[in-house]
């Protein structure tokens, strides 16, 4: 690939969209608590560690 090749959006007055990706949490509570009708505070006593650090999780 040649360097002439490449296109710099912002050159041509254009931006990317930005993706923003969602919080792991949320992917845990969507497809992991909720099927199982478990709140985080539910989940997190049963996993023996505080709904804190269940809700911080990276």
């Amino acid at each position: 690939m040649r360097e002439t090749d490449l296109i710099d959006c912002h050159q041509m007055g254009r931006t990317m969209p930005k993706k923003y990706s969602s919080h792991p949490g949320l992917s845990v509570r969507h497809d992991g608590l909720e099927p199982l009708g478990l709140s985080v505070t539910d989940a997190a006593c049963r996993l023996g560690i505080s709904r804190e650090q269940l809700s911080v999780m990276p």
